[in-house]
């Protein structure tokens, strides 16, 4: 008995170039302001950290780069509202809303 695969699951030539392409700013070790929040707030830090690392776990067969794209601009983007809002019940957590 063969299965076949949901070729949906896939990235398709077509977008290819789209998904791995986008900019993605990545947050530098040496920014002064995210440091001084991580070191200010270890604690969601190392949440967010993790939230990210569990996003990109979940997504990076589908997506690239979803966890430097979470961490993006010291965690200052739409796709951590998005991971956030994945781990979070669905009446609690708007990812509009989620700021670090």
């Amino acid at each position: 008995m063969q299965r076949h695969l949901d070729s949906s699951l896939f990235i398709s030539p077509s977008n290819f170039d789209e998904v791995l392409l986008r900019p993605v700013k990545r947050m530098s070790e040496d920014d002064e302001e995210c440091k001084s929040k991580k070191n200010a707030f270890p604690i969601l830090a190392h949440v967010l950290e993790e939230v990210c690392l569990l996003c990109n776990e979940l997504y990076s067969h589908v997506e690239a780069n979803v966890r430097a794209r979470c961490r993006a601009n010291c965690f200052k983007n739409p796709m951590v509202g998005k991971c956030m809002a994945r781990f979070a019940p669905r009446d609690v957590m708007d990812p509009e809303k989620f700021q670090f």
